[in-house]
């Protein structure tokens, strides 16, 4: 079932109302199927101001993405990337069409090389032959990065993180320059004082 997918990424595929368990695999992203529609939620009001710390897109993205969604039609297809609902740096990719037609051309645009780069992000809405793009969701990470890429991985996540490594930057560099000015002030001191 759903629920026990082990320690594997999953592919869905499907039409909207076909797909019952498109709503438990989705629900860590913000896109929502139910019945035949697909929806994404809401930003809260909080969104543009964790954008701006956070890796997490702004509420202006959610709402293109919302107003893509509304143009349903028999050719409307959505391709939706988000992670597993254990988590575990595992994935969920879903295909999902109005029609039978409109998978098959989300498949299409996939294999095509000239069409495949226009997919980025965590939402691609394919409309015919048009696809739109939208990252709706925070990312994150899988597998096991190179061990030079580990820092960068764990400041990204947080910043805090890098506020703290900003202080301690801050003072590795601050201690040994106030020694070294109170070093030498002793010693211009020590060079003015008449000696007896």
């Amino acid at each position: 079932g759903a629920g026990s997918q082990g320690n594997r990424d999953l592919i869905l595929m499907g039409t909207f109302g076909r797909q019952p368990a498109a709503a438990t695999l989705l629900r860590n992203s913000p896109v929502q199927v139910s019945q035949d529609r697909v929806s994404i939620a809401a930003p809260d009001a909080l969104a543009d101001i964790r954008a701006l710390f956070l890796d997490q897109p702004g509420g202006a993205e959610r709402r293109r993405a919302a107003a893509a969604l509304t143009e349903v039609g028999e050719s409307l297809a959505v391709i939706v990337g988000t992670e597993a609902p254990e988590g575990g740096g595992r994935s969920v990719v879903a295909l999902l069409g109005a029609t039978p037609a409109a998978l098959a051309n989300a498949v299409s645009t996939l294999r095509d090389p000239a069409t495949a780069g226009q997919v980025q992000g965590d939402l691609a809405v394919l409309n015919g032959v048009r696809v739109t793009t939208f990252r709706t969701n925070a990312s994150y990470t899988t597998g096991d990065p190179p061990f030079w890429m580990v820092p960068y991985l764990m400041l990204d996540e947080s910043p805090w993180r890098v506020g703290l490594l900003m202080l301690a930057a801050a003072l590795l560099l601050a201690l040994p320059s106030a020694w070294m000015l109170r070093r030498r002030s002793a010693m211009r001191l020590r060079a003015r004082t008449p000696k007896d």
